[in-house]
């Protein structure tokens, strides 16, 4: 076979991208990750890519025996290649210097119309490879970022204690409801949760006793601005004039920096909870925590126990329906329906 070497290499490229696809797709389907998701398409389509040019090479040694591989199968190969680089190069939040910078985009783009009067295939070959060196650059600097934010963590990540079953009912008896569904679990000591309305009016009172003055119910309008101050604040209930002006509107802040000219890259996500009273104290959890299988978190709120799921893109939409609340009623039930119902 002329092309052994050619075809050898092919069929490895082609199995170890469908793998890596494969195992990225899985872990998408894990954690709903849209980095795993990119990266799914990314080596699924690049196995294709070296699949179709290794079918190019086949059918020349047996069927055509011109001694070259169709150009046409190359070509394709190579676009569907292309596309696997362009999401490499794109897996990750796009962030840093080099989409930014004027001289590295020319010196990427420069070879493009150096080959202009090439084949296809060597421009393909060309951009493949400058999305190529970019993905590598960004998954770099996206490994230095991640190091440092783990960096961060690891005084908690040091307090974690990995439980088996029998430990985790020790940890949380109200969990003996469930125990055949468990496996083990992941305790973290210095974990809390609370009640954020009852932190936000105890916030209040702590922040009027110091002078502070609050305008309940009122929607700004507008803003008068220059390129450099705020003016003027104008809402439903008077204009607004202050020193210093702090922003901080959670998912709605994007909506105010708009009047400003300015663009906030922030985007509400619905989410949905269950607040049910207590009526067996003895089958309460004392601890918080999280069903992963089902991304379900509950937590102890005073007479109620709360449980929390979905994360759901639907814009600044606020309604709902019985329905909506049906996933997280039935976890509900399988974890502590002895503690409520």
């Amino acid at each position: 076979m002329e092309f052994l070497l050619e075809n050898i290499l092919n069929l490895i490229g082609f199995i170890i991208g469908i793998i890596i696809g494969v195992f990225a797709y899985v872990g998408y389907k894990n954690t709903g990750s849209p980095v795993l998701f990119r990266l799914t398409i990314a080596f699924i389509a690049i196995g294709i890519g070296f699949g179709t040019i290794w079918m190019g090479y086949v059918i020349d040694d047996i069927y055509l025996q011109e001694g070259k591989i169709n150009r046409g199968l190359q070509a394709l190969g190579l676009g569907i290649q292309t596309i696997g680089y362009f999401f490499i190069a794109f897996s990750h939040t796009i962030k840093s210097f080099f989409p930014k910078s004027r001289y590295f985009r020319s010196v990427g783009i420069l070879p493009l119309f150096a080959l202009s009067a090439m084949n296809i295939e060597h421009i393909i070959r060309s951009f493949s490879f400058i999305l190529l060196v970019y993905g590598a650059i960004e998954t770099f600097v996206s490994f230095l970022e991640g190091k440092q934010k783990l960096a961060m963590l690891k005084p908690v990540m040091n307090n974690l204690q990995i439980l088996n079953r029998e430990e985790l009912l020790i940890k949380e008896p109200a969990l003996s409801e469930a125990q055949s569904k468990l496996f083990g679990g992941i305790y973290c000591p210095s974990d809390e949760s609370g009640s954020c309305r009852d932190f936000t009016l105890s916030l209040v009172d702590i922040c009027k006793k110091k002078g502070a003055k609050f305008h309940f119910n009122t929607t700004i309008q507008n803003i008068e601005n220059d390129p450099s101050n705020i003016k003027n604040i104008i809402t439903n209930k008077g204009d607004f004039q202050g020193d210093k002006y702090v922003l901080a509107c959670a998912s709605y802040s994007p909506i105010i920096a708009k009047m400003v000219g300015d663009y906030l890259p922030i985007y509400p996500v619905k989410g949905y909870s269950i607040t049910v009273p207590i009526t067996n104290p003895e089958k309460v959890p004392i601890h918080s925590g999280i069903d992963e299988d089902n991304m379900t978190a509950f937590s102890l709120m005073g007479n109620f126990l709360r449980f929390t799921s979905v994360a759901e893109i639907s814009g600044y939409d606020t309604k709902h329906m019985p329905a909506d609340f049906t996933e997280i009623i039935n976890i509900a039930e399988s974890l502590f329906s002895q503690a409520y119902l």
